[in-house]
């Protein structure tokens, strides 16, 4: 199963911290936000998901559904 995140959600974030298979049909994302922060030189930053520095990054769960995870027999 692949599902390309980016397309499908435009997933803004930079890594991945979990998949949950909900059902046959759902797949549950959940993004890895670094408590928000990121670090450059030994300093700590606010982390944006945009250049304006408009969208902070927050632990977001996301639901994918309409897929066909049912197992291969």
């Amino acid at each position: 199963m692949v599902v390309d995140l980016v397309e499908r959600l435009q997933y803004p974030h930079d890594k991945v911290e979990g998949l949950w298979v909900i059902d046959d049909q759902h797949l549950a994302v959940l993004n890895d936000d670094d408590y928000a922060f990121s670090e450059t030189d030994g300093v700590l930053e606010q982390k944006y998901l945009d250049k304006e520095q408009n969208r902070i990054d927050a632990n977001t769960l996301y639901v994918i559904d309409r897929l066909d995870l049912k197992p291969i027999e």
